[in-house]
Protein backbone atom coordinates (compact mmCIF):
# COMPACT_ATOMS: atom_id res chain seq x y z
CA UNK A 1 0.00 0.00 0.00
CA UNK A 2 1.47 3.43 -1.30
CA UNK A 3 2.36 5.80 1.97
CA UNK A 4 0.58 9.13 2.53
CA UNK A 5 3.68 10.76 1.22
CA UNK A 6 3.25 8.80 -2.42
CA UNK A 7 -1.02 9.02 -2.32
CA UNK A 8 -2.33 10.57 -5.06
CA UNK A 9 -4.27 13.61 -4.29
CA UNK A 10 -8.29 13.70 -6.48
CA UNK A 11 -9.42 15.75 -4.17
CA UNK A 12 -8.32 19.82 -3.24
CA UNK A 13 -7.68 20.79 -0.24
CA UNK A 14 -10.68 22.41 1.12
CA UNK A 15 -12.81 19.31 -0.22
CA UNK A 16 -10.40 17.00 2.02
CA UNK A 17 -11.44 19.72 4.71
CA UNK A 18 -15.23 19.29 4.02
CA UNK A 19 -15.13 15.56 4.19
CA UNK A 20 -12.62 15.76 7.48
CA UNK A 21 -15.01 18.14 8.85
CA UNK A 22 -18.56 15.04 8.06
CA UNK A 23 -16.09 12.16 9.14
CA UNK A 24 -17.25 10.90 12.64
CA UNK A 25 -14.61 8.30 12.40
CA UNK A 26 -11.51 9.39 13.99
CA UNK A 27 -9.44 7.02 12.12
CA UNK A 28 -10.44 8.70 8.84
CA UNK A 29 -9.98 12.22 10.53
CA UNK A 30 -6.51 11.09 11.12
CA UNK A 31 -5.23 10.02 7.51
CA UNK A 32 -7.52 12.99 5.94
CA UNK A 33 -5.71 15.45 7.82
CA UNK A 34 -2.37 13.48 7.05
CA UNK A 35 -3.21 14.16 3.40
CA UNK A 36 -4.11 17.90 3.75
CA UNK A 37 -0.81 18.28 5.89
CA UNK A 38 0.92 16.48 2.77
CA UNK A 39 -0.59 18.50 0.00
CA UNK A 40 -0.25 21.86 1.66
CA UNK A 41 4.12 20.75 2.19
CA UNK A 42 4.05 19.95 -1.62
CA UNK A 43 1.72 22.90 -2.87
CA UNK A 44 4.18 25.31 -1.01
CA UNK A 45 7.43 23.65 -1.74
CA UNK A 46 6.22 24.32 -5.63
CA UNK A 47 5.52 27.68 -4.75
CA UNK A 48 9.30 28.14 -3.49
CA UNK A 49 10.50 26.53 -6.67
CA UNK A 50 8.66 28.56 -8.80
CA UNK A 51 9.76 32.24 -6.93
CA UNK A 52 13.28 31.28 -6.59
CA UNK A 53 13.82 30.43 -10.91
CA UNK A 54 11.84 33.93 -11.01
CA UNK A 55 14.37 35.45 -9.01
CA UNK A 56 17.64 33.20 -10.55
CA UNK A 57 16.25 34.14 -13.97
CA UNK A 58 15.62 38.15 -12.95
CA UNK A 59 19.24 38.09 -10.92
CA UNK A 60 20.75 37.13 -14.49
CA UNK A 61 19.50 39.74 -16.82
CA UNK A 62 20.39 42.13 -14.58
CA UNK A 63 23.78 40.82 -14.89
CA UNK A 64 23.48 41.26 -18.54
CA UNK A 65 21.73 44.27 -18.58
CA UNK A 66 18.59 42.54 -20.30
CA UNK A 67 15.06 43.12 -19.69
CA UNK A 68 12.44 39.97 -20.18
CA UNK A 69 9.45 38.05 -18.96
CA UNK A 70 11.16 35.66 -16.49
CA UNK A 71 10.79 31.70 -17.44
CA UNK A 72 7.99 29.79 -16.46
CA UNK A 73 8.10 26.43 -14.56
CA UNK A 74 5.26 25.18 -15.75
CA UNK A 75 6.74 21.35 -14.28
CA UNK A 76 6.85 22.79 -10.45
CA UNK A 77 2.79 24.07 -10.48
CA UNK A 78 1.27 21.86 -8.28
CA UNK A 79 -2.69 21.66 -9.67
CA UNK A 80 -5.08 20.00 -7.24
CA UNK A 81 -7.77 17.94 -9.20
CA UNK A 82 -11.63 19.41 -9.18
CA UNK A 83 -14.44 16.56 -9.12
CA UNK A 84 -17.20 17.94 -7.96
CA UNK A 85 -19.40 19.45 -11.07
CA UNK A 86 -22.94 18.99 -12.63
CA UNK A 87 -24.13 19.17 -16.44
CA UNK A 88 -27.01 19.60 -18.41
CA UNK A 89 -27.58 17.72 -21.69
CA UNK A 90 -28.70 19.95 -25.17
CA UNK A 91 -28.98 18.30 -28.26
CA UNK A 92 -25.56 20.66 -29.94
CA UNK A 93 -24.19 20.34 -26.81
CA UNK A 94 -22.58 19.02 -23.41
CA UNK A 95 -23.00 21.79 -21.13
CA UNK A 96 -20.38 21.09 -17.49
CA UNK A 97 -20.87 23.91 -14.24
CA UNK A 98 -17.86 24.41 -12.28
CA UNK A 99 -18.33 26.06 -9.05
CA UNK A 100 -15.17 28.82 -8.96
CA UNK A 101 -15.49 31.44 -6.57
CA UNK A 102 -15.43 35.05 -7.95
CA UNK A 103 -15.10 33.32 -11.47
CA UNK A 104 -17.16 36.61 -13.33
CA UNK A 105 -14.42 39.17 -11.65
CA UNK A 106 -11.25 37.13 -13.10
CA UNK A 107 -9.63 37.26 -16.51
CA UNK A 108 -10.34 34.42 -19.50
CA UNK A 109 -6.17 34.61 -19.18
CA UNK A 110 -6.29 32.69 -15.87
CA UNK A 111 -7.96 29.97 -16.95
CA UNK A 112 -7.13 27.62 -20.29
CA UNK A 113 -9.31 25.05 -22.35
CA UNK A 114 -7.48 22.08 -24.36
CA UNK A 115 -10.13 19.28 -26.65
CA UNK A 116 -9.23 16.81 -28.14
CA UNK A 117 -12.63 14.77 -30.28
CA UNK A 118 -12.97 12.61 -26.90
CA UNK A 119 -11.56 14.50 -24.35
CA UNK A 120 -11.05 18.04 -22.18
CA UNK A 121 -8.80 19.75 -19.60
CA UNK A 122 -9.71 22.59 -17.98
CA UNK A 123 -7.17 24.71 -15.71
CA UNK A 124 -7.75 27.52 -13.37
CA UNK A 125 -4.05 29.55 -12.55
CA UNK A 126 -4.29 31.54 -9.24
CA UNK A 127 -7.81 31.43 -8.10
CA UNK A 128 -8.06 31.41 -4.27
CA UNK A 129 -4.15 31.47 -4.68
CA UNK A 130 -4.53 27.86 -6.06
CA UNK A 131 -3.71 26.06 -8.94
CA UNK A 132 -6.61 23.38 -10.31
CA UNK A 133 -7.86 21.35 -13.04
CA UNK A 134 -11.02 19.46 -14.27
CA UNK A 135 -10.77 16.87 -17.35
CA UNK A 136 -12.31 14.09 -18.40
CA UNK A 137 -11.38 11.61 -20.63
CA UNK A 138 -13.36 8.68 -23.03
CA UNK A 139 -16.52 11.17 -23.33
CA UNK A 140 -19.89 10.00 -24.03
CA UNK A 141 -19.08 10.66 -27.91
CA UNK A 142 -17.00 12.67 -30.20
CA UNK A 143 -16.97 16.52 -29.81
CA UNK A 144 -15.35 19.62 -32.06
CA UNK A 145 -12.84 20.95 -30.47
CA UNK A 146 -12.31 24.29 -32.05
CA UNK A 147 -16.02 24.98 -31.16
CA UNK A 148 -15.68 23.83 -27.56
CA UNK A 149 -15.34 27.21 -25.33
CA UNK A 150 -15.84 28.14 -21.14
CA UNK A 151 -17.79 31.29 -19.88
CA UNK A 152 -17.43 33.40 -16.89
CA UNK A 153 -20.11 33.37 -14.44
CA UNK A 154 -20.87 34.39 -10.97
CA UNK A 155 -18.88 31.34 -8.79
CA UNK A 156 -19.07 29.63 -11.59
CA UNK A 157 -17.46 28.04 -15.13
CA UNK A 158 -19.59 27.04 -18.08
CA UNK A 159 -18.14 24.61 -20.35
CA UNK A 160 -19.68 23.89 -23.48
CA UNK A 161 -18.50 20.76 -25.11
CA UNK A 162 -19.71 21.15 -28.95
CA UNK A 163 -21.39 17.65 -30.09
CA UNK A 164 -20.18 16.24 -33.48
CA UNK A 165 -23.38 14.99 -34.00
CA UNK A 166 -26.88 16.03 -32.49
CA UNK A 167 -27.54 13.49 -30.04
CA UNK A 168 -28.82 12.92 -26.98
CA UNK A 169 -25.97 11.76 -23.80
CA UNK A 170 -26.98 10.07 -21.04
CA UNK A 171 -23.80 10.87 -18.93
CA UNK A 172 -20.45 12.48 -19.44
CA UNK A 173 -18.95 9.34 -19.81
CA UNK A 174 -20.49 6.29 -21.38
CA UNK A 175 -21.77 4.26 -18.32
CA UNK A 176 -20.72 0.42 -18.52
CA UNK A 177 -23.44 -1.76 -18.45
CA UNK A 178 -23.16 -3.89 -15.69
CA UNK A 179 -23.33 -7.80 -15.98
CA UNK A 180 -25.95 -10.28 -14.78
CA UNK A 181 -24.65 -11.93 -11.47
CA UNK A 182 -24.26 -15.50 -11.28
CA UNK A 183 -26.65 -16.97 -8.66
CA UNK A 184 -24.71 -18.68 -6.00
CA UNK A 185 -24.88 -22.76 -5.49
CA UNK A 186 -24.21 -25.11 -3.12
CA UNK A 187 -22.05 -28.68 -3.45
CA UNK A 188 -25.46 -29.67 -4.90
CA UNK A 189 -25.95 -27.35 -7.56
CA UNK A 190 -28.88 -25.76 -5.90
CA UNK A 191 -29.45 -21.97 -5.98
CA UNK A 192 -28.33 -20.45 -2.04
CA UNK A 193 -30.93 -17.56 -1.59
CA UNK A 194 -29.63 -14.43 0.32
CA UNK A 195 -31.76 -15.66 3.05
CA UNK A 196 -29.80 -18.65 3.58
CA UNK A 197 -26.27 -17.14 2.99
CA UNK A 198 -27.16 -14.60 6.01
CA UNK A 199 -28.26 -17.57 8.15
CA UNK A 200 -25.44 -19.43 7.74
CA UNK A 201 -23.68 -16.45 8.14
CA UNK A 202 -24.84 -15.73 11.47
CA UNK A 203 -24.74 -19.55 12.48
CA UNK A 204 -21.06 -19.11 11.74
CA UNK A 205 -20.80 -16.25 14.08
CA UNK A 206 -22.58 -18.04 16.88
CA UNK A 207 -20.48 -21.02 16.96
CA UNK A 208 -16.93 -19.13 16.54
CA UNK A 209 -17.69 -15.95 18.98
CA UNK A 210 -17.05 -15.27 22.00
CA UNK A 211 -20.34 -15.75 24.89
CA UNK A 212 -21.10 -11.80 24.66
CA UNK A 213 -21.44 -12.41 20.46
CA UNK A 214 -23.64 -15.48 21.36
CA UNK A 215 -25.86 -13.70 23.61
CA UNK A 216 -26.24 -10.92 20.82
CA UNK A 217 -27.05 -13.75 18.33
CA UNK A 218 -29.42 -15.40 20.28
CA UNK A 219 -31.23 -12.25 21.33
CA UNK A 220 -31.83 -10.87 17.95
CA UNK A 221 -32.98 -14.38 16.82
CA UNK A 222 -35.17 -14.45 19.74
CA UNK A 223 -37.05 -11.11 18.87
CA UNK A 224 -37.43 -11.64 15.29
CA UNK A 225 -39.40 -14.71 16.19
CA UNK A 226 -41.36 -12.58 18.36
CA UNK A 227 -42.31 -10.25 15.56
CA UNK A 228 -43.00 -12.32 13.09
CA UNK A 229 -45.60 -14.36 15.46
CA UNK A 230 -47.57 -10.99 16.38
Amino acid sequence: MASIEEASFIYSIDEYETFIALSKISSVQHDLRKLVEVAKVKKAQATTKANDAKKADAEESGKHGEKHEPKKVESNIFYSTMTLFSYEDTPSAMKIYLTVKGAKELDDKDFNLSCTSTSFVFTGKNIQNEHFKFSKTGLFASIVPASCSFKRKTDMILLTLKKVKNEKWTDVLPVEKKSLSTPKVDEDGNEIKPEDSIMSLMKEMYNTGDPQIKKAIAEAFTKGKLDRSE
